[in-house]
């Protein structure tokens, strides 16, 4: 199983976005709220909410694949079918 728990950094001040927008767009820094940190907190979150349709149940997530290994009846809902000629 894979954990989920990831070191995230502080959250910054409102102030400390507003600066370091103003550095990153002088080339100078990277951007505070950076898919580095909001993408494994966004992951986090959905499968919360994934978890709420299965109560009492330990879902095992498997991360490379996308999927829930011991419930495959919630992966529906993990990718949804795209309208021909979209595709990601």
């Amino acid at each position: 199983m894979i954990s989920l728990a990831v070191a995230l950094p502080k959250p910054p001040s409102p102030l400390c976005r507003v600066t370091s927008w103003g550095a990153l767009g002088s080339g100078r820094g990277a951007a505070v709220s950076n898919f580095s940190y909001s993408s494994p907190l966004t992951e986090t979150v959905l499968l919360g909410v994934l978890a709420q349709r299965a109560p009492g149940r330990r879902l095992e997530w498997d991360g490379a694949k996308m999927k829930i290994r011991n419930a495959p009846e919630l992966n529906q809902y993990v990718h949804k079918p795209y309208r021909k000629g979209w595709t990601l």
